[in-house]
């Protein structure tokens, strides 16, 4: 299947506005700012070169053997134009658009597991067959109704000798299961994937409702985290048995008591380790006139105290906060107690919950993290400036820019 450079490069730039990235068409190649690589075309191969590294581009076919793997940000990029080429030279191929509905619903730094080339693609009647032919062995009937992303990693799960596991889960106690599940390797740039996995896979989903999908993501992820804490057996079954979001929510609040009363007696007095960005954004609420009131919760006597007056889970995410995932907020907006978790996604930062007291979600608290949102817009916006400056002083003066950054930030 033979492409048009010029047709590519279009196809990238178009790309590149849909997911809102800053990019620069030049003649011969296309650079994408925010990830800092150069990409274009040579001979037969298309290569990508980041800005700030000497080492030799990374390259893949252009024509003959494109591989869709994971080769980072820029190359997921690529992947999507050279299937949006195929497309419009192919648009009644049944397997393509499917392919390109699977690229589209993927975060750019999603690790696919399963190489495949677009003549791969372009052979196949479905993305299905395509993927079953890739592994070597049939999907199994269950596996059949998840939604096109999640196929890849059923399929590459490696538990042919386990199986019977999810087929049985409704029939045998869930502790094999969650040991299992521990050992898969879940992709990493998307953290609650596990847990969509398992709300499409057990058929919770349909239950809650796709319009709380988002909530019922991260109530998923604190009850298996807390299961797993409190030793809770058959966490799974009692999950099947949740017949919509409201029973997800009230067995939610009985493993969250649970909890807490298991770790009352070991909370003392700890400062936590938590990531500077998470103190620039505490200093940023502080300089906001309707943000002011938010303080950074930094001690874990104070997390766990959060949780108890507001009746929550907060204190589990204290690996979460220690890793950098996320940091956690408390104040009093009109009167009521909210905890907000903002959370770090790549390089932006997101206000990913802004609770009431037992996890109530009332109009206060959508206007308050409406004000939180905007916020952290104007933080990325103050931040995206700042490195563009410190990116033109190290360009004019080398190694001493930073150090004339550093000196002009002071004096402002």
């Amino acid at each position: 299947m033979d492409f048009c450079i010029e047709e590519f490069y279009e196809a990238l730039c178009s790309e590149c506005e849909r997911e809102g990235l800053a990019y620069r068409r030049e003649p011969e190649r296309v650079y994408i700012e925010d990830f800092a690589y150069f990409v274009y075309i040579s001979g037969k191969k298309i290569k990508a070169r980041n800005y700030y590294q000497y080492s030799p581009p990374d390259t893949m076919e252009f024509n003959e053997k494109f591989v869709f793997s994971d080769r980072g940000y820029a190359f997921n990029l690529i992947n999507r134009a050279m299937l949006k080429l195929a497309l419009e030279k192919e648009p009644g191929n049944y397997a393509l658009r499917e392919c390109q509905q699977v690229f589209e619903k993927l975060p750019l730094n999603y690790e696919y597991g399963i190489s495949f080339s677009l003549e791969d693609v372009t052979g196949s009647v479905s993305y299905q067959k395509l993927i079953e032919s890739r592994v070597g062995r049939k999907l199994n009937v269950k596996y059949r109704r998840l939604p096109l992303q999640f196929l890849e990693t059923a399929v590459s799960l490696n538990l042919q000798k386990d199986e019977e596991f999810i087929l049985d889960l409704m029939k045998k106690d869930s502790a094999k299961v969650t040991e299992t599940l521990k050992e898969v390797k879940f992709p990493l740039c998307l953290p609650d994937f596990k847990f969509s996995f398992l709300l499409e896979f057990l058929g919770i989903g349909k239950k809650i409702g796709l319009e709380r999908i988002w909530r019922n993501k991260i109530i998923l992820s604190d009850i298996l985290k807390m299961a797993e804490k409190t030793e809770t057996n058959g966490i799974l079954q009692k999950l099947l048995k949740v017949e919509d979001a409201a029973g997800l929510e009230r067995l939610h609040d009985r493993i969250s008591k649970k909890y807490r009363k298991k770790i009352a007696q070991e909370i003392v007095p700890r400062e936590l380790d938590i990531s500077k960005k998470f103190y620039e954004i505490s200093e940023a609420f502080l300089k906001d006139r309707e943000l002011s009131f938010l303080k950074l919760i930094t001690d874990e006597k104070e997390l766990y105290d959060e949780g108890v007056m507001q009746e929550n889970c907060v204190h589990s995410y204290v690996e979460e906060i220690e890793s950098g995932i996320c940091g956690i907020f408390s104040g009093i907006y009109k009167g009521r107690r909210y905890t907000v978790e903002i959370v770090r996604k790549g390089k932006l930062f997101e206000c990913n919950q802004c609770l009431g007291r037992k996890n109530e979600n009332d109009f206060f608290a959508s206007e308050l993290k409406r004000k939180i949102e905007q916020c952290l817009e104007r933080y990325r916006k103050r931040e995206e400036i700042r490195k563009k400056k410190e990116k033109i002083l190290s360009f004019l003066f080398g190694p001493k820019g930073e150090k004339i950054f550093v000196e002009r930030r002071g004096q402002e």
